[in-house]
Order: structure tokens, then sequence, then C-alpha cells
């Protein structure tokens, strides 16, 4: 049984907390953290700044030999001081490691999935012009660089295969469907939607369209009698464009990987389900559409966390 481990963050905590929930087909476990850009919990990573060489603009050689001679001073102190806090930093991770793999089966898959906010703190930060002037058998790191040096886990990735795919077909109960774009599980989906599917409109853009696509959609007719209203979009990001209007209740199937894509004219009670979990389309879904429901496979885990 694969494992996710879902990170998020939360405020004010002393160190991570963690909760494990059996979901269906998968171990869902819950990890909430408290980092920030160079910053794990209370500890911070502030990587010192390497004395400038040279001399200042109208500076006499006397005056920037004292001026060079305090800022090294103070490097060796915030270097001391980034040393002391890297080493906790470095602790306390591999024991939240210890003590989260003491409660997983590793012979199955472990895959990590961050919200964006901890991503950007994980992954997005940058260390610095300190990191690259030290020596290279003592570079200093941001926190970026102690989390891909410690943690074993690989990033989650599999958000449109089938078996991950599936996690949301319950919430596909309506009988007209949209399909926005397509992905090697598109056929799987549009299978487990077929029965009792009244509408299919399948909205593309032109440079995605293949003669294979066209006999997908014949195949489709052929199989479960449902015409498929196939509609090619023009130009560059042409999901951003479109206008979406529905007269009754549909369910967006979305594989665009567009972050924005305009659902003000969808029908109450109209389900969107976005295969790519992206967070900037549930942020700007969820802010200007209230009467139609968002679900993702990062929102599913993401109010999981919710007490």
């Amino acid at each position: 049984m694969d494992t996710i481990l879902y990170f998020y963050k939360k405020r004010e905590l002393e160190g991570p907390v963690t909760n494990f929930q059996k979901m269906q087909g998968y171990l869902l476990v819950r990890t909430a953290v408290d980092v920030g850009e160079n910053r794990w919990f209370s500890h911070v990573l502030i990587l010192p700044e390497a004395p400038a060489k040279g001399r200042e603009a109208g500076e006499s050689r006397w005056k920037a030999f004292w001026r060079r001679k305090k800022q090294k001073k103070m490097y060796r102190r915030q270097r001391a001081q980034y040393r002391r806090e890297a080493a906790q930093v470095r602790l306390e991770i591999r024991r939240f490691l210890w003590e989260l793999t003491s409660g997983l089966d590793e012979s199955a898959g472990v895959f990590c999935v961050y919200d964006d906010s901890v991503r950007k703190s994980l992954f997005g930060g940058k260390a610095g012009e300190a990191a690259r002037e030290e020596r290279a058998d003592a570079p200093l790191q941001g926190l970026k660089e102690l989390w891909g040096e410690l943690w074993p886990f690989p990033e989650f990735n599999g958000y449109f295969q089938p078996e991950w795919a599936k996690v949301l077909l319950p919430y596909a109960r309506l009988h007209h469907f949209v399909l926005l774009g397509t992905s090697p599980c598109a056929g799987f989906v549009l299978s487990r939607c077929a029965r009792g599917m009244k509408s299919l409109r399948w909205f593309l853009p032109e440079g995605a369209y293949t003669e294979e696509m066209e006999e997908a959609a014949e195949a489709f007719y052929m199989d479960w009698g449902v015409a498929v209203d196939l509609q090619l979009l023009p130009g560059k990001r042409a999901y951003t464009r479109l206008l979406l209007e529905t007269k009754e209740p549909v369910c967006v199937l979305d594989f665009s990987g567009e972050p924005r894509v305009p659902a003000a004219g969808l029908a109450d009670g109209s389900v969107w389900l976005d295969f790519s979990s992206l967070e900037e389309k549930a942020r700007a879904f969820c802010a200007g559409r209230r009467t139609a429901a968002y679900f993702s496979l990062k929102e599913v885990w993401k109010k999981a966390c919710k007490p």
C-alpha cells in the first residue's frame, strides 16, 4: 500500500505534528510543519555575508583595513551561530525522519506532497551568495539544501495515473460533462463516468489536436452511445479565453494544467475536478465561484488535515 506524506503549514509549532489515516487503497500521513525561508520551526539559518573585498569609493587604505577587519570578526561570529543552528536543524530533521519511518511500510511507495507555502520554503529558497563563496569542503547550506540532502522520499507526481485519478471519481455524479485537455488517464476517467452520462463537450487547443483524438471520440460514441462535441480552441493559453457557460449543472474533468480557467458561467451545482491539483487554480476558483464545488487530490488531502 502506497503512502502519501502530505505536508501543510501550521504556525506556532515546536516540531512536526503527524497523523496517520488509512484511506481507500493508500495511507495518508498528514504532517503539520512551521517553516519559512531558511527557517525550521524556531531555528533560523542566517547565512553570513562574506566580507567585501577591495576598497569602497573614496575610502583610504587604513580605513578599508579596519572596516574589513571588523567585517571579518562579524562574519566569524555569524558563521559560528549559523553552524549551531544548522547542526540543530540537521538533528531535528533526522529525528523526525526516524520517528516517521518507524510507522511506515517502506517496501511500498512513499511519496511527498507539499502545499505551496511549504514547498516554497523547502525547495524555493536561495542559499545566498555566501554559500557559493565558501570553500568546497565546507559549504554553508540553506534549509532547501539540508532538506534535499537529508530527506529520502521523492515528490509525488502521479496525479494523472488511473489509480490516483479514481480518487476523484466519487465526486463525478452528474449527467452532463465537460472535458478540458487530455491525459493518458482521460480515457479511463471517461469510461468510469460513462454510465448515466447524457452529454460530453470536449475543449482542446488546436495545437494539441491529432486524428487519434477524433478516433477516440468516435470510439467513445460506439462504446457508450454518447456523442462527443469536440471544440478546438485557437491561440496560446486558449483555456484562459474559454467562455464556459452551461444551463444545467455539469461535471468538468480538467486535464488542462492551466492555473486559471474562467468558471463564472457554470450553472449552480456544477462540479470541477482538477486532475492537475493546482493550488493557484483552487484559490482562484473558490474566490470567484462559490456555488460550484471544486475538488482535487490536494484539496482532498488538505481538508483531511482539518480537525
